[in-house]
């Protein structure tokens, strides 16, 4: 078996509920090769993290972002 390939991303600290449910949506409509080829992970904004975990397709992974102490802007 050849190596297993890591796709991994974030929207940094950005976006609303309706923003993060289009992304998802379009995450889900992914065409992507098996779990044992490809492990798909996202880190969405960390007040999104039960509402992604629950719309996200099981084969994709959920991960937490680090937050910016500063008050606006993508600090990740």
């Amino acid at each position: 078996m050849g190596r297993k390939f890591f796709v991994g991303g974030n929207w940094k600290c950005n976006g609303t509920t309706e923003e993060v449910k289009k992304i998802v949506a379009t995450l889900n409509d992914g065409k992507v090769p098996s779990q044992d080829i490809v492990e798909v992970v996202v880190s969405p904004p960390f007040v999104f993290l039960p509402l992604v975990q629950s719309l996200l397709r099981p084969d994709f992974q959920v991960a937490a972002q680090n937050v910016w102490v500063k008050k606006g802007g993508a600090y990740t």
